[in-house]
């Protein structure tokens, strides 16, 4: 099986792309090939912010149909605000698994309360405006807080995220959240174990991309994909 993981864009250096390979790859099953796509440079310059949204969306939208074309079983959209995911349902015909809706559905499955802690304080209108959107809106804990340690600094910064993170998870716990989601802080589970953090904070912590891998495979096998009444399929756009 081959999965096809559309990033945000490329990170500044290799060490970052083989860390986050390395990482995704050890939470695939056994025989399930994962691959990288990234979109143009023009349209997303590193690192992210939330303004290019709509640019993004177009992009992702072209590299799930490259990874059609390319005979990828499934693609997994790394972005846990779901850029473009809607459209590329309705454009390909394989299984597109958005990384925040999927952390969104196992959060809920695990707990009737969602801690959702962002990357950044300027993403966080876009956290709660996808938990409106999928109908999660009632099961967030507010307010929505953010780590804000930049996604380049945070190799580096692991004992200040660690300390952090346990700190606005335990006040997300006190406000009555059972399960933790932390949306665009990919960076952190790949530098900081979450079972670590979990033991710590008291409750599950979902690490939205490898759960979207795994759905994935789980699609591939099943037989499963979006359906054509919800997503009427479209080939050009």
């Amino acid at each position: 099986m081959k999965i096809a993981i559309i990033l945000n864009g490329k990170y500044k250096n290799d060490v970052e792309m083989e860390a986050r390979k390395k990482y995704y790859e050890a939470k695939a099953s056994k025989g399930t090939e994962i691959e990288f796509l990234f979109p143009s440079e023009e349209c997303h310059p590193f690192p992210p912010s939330p303004f290019w949204l709509t640019n993004i969306g177009v992009e992702i939208v072209k590299k799930a149909k490259e990874a059609e074309t390319l005979k990828y079983d499934a693609v997994v959209v790394y972005n846990p605000y779901d850029p473009g995911v809607d459209t590329a349902m309705s454009m390909v015909k394989i299984p597109v698994i958005g990384s925040g809706r999927t952390a969104f559905h196992v959060a809920a499955m695990l707990g009737d309360k969602i801690c959702v802690i962002g990357c950044e304080s300027s993403w966080i209108p876009l956290s709660y405006r996808l938990a409106r959107t999928l109908g999660f809106d009632g099961m967030i804990t507010r307010p929505i807080r953010a780590l804000d340690i930049p996604v380049e600094e945070m190799k580096n910064s692991k004992k200040e995220a660690k300390e952090r993170f346990i700190k606005l998870a335990k006040m997300g716990i006190a406000e009555g959240g059972q399960v933790i989601f932390p949306q665009g802080l990919n960076c952190l589970s790949v530098h900081l174990p979450l079972k670590e953090l979990e033991s710590e904070i008291g409750c599950p912590v979902v690490d939205a991309v490898p759960l979207a891998i795994r759905t994935a495979e789980t699609f591939v096998e099943l037989g499963l994909k979006q359906s054509a009444i919800a997503y009427p399929y479209h080939d050009h756009f």
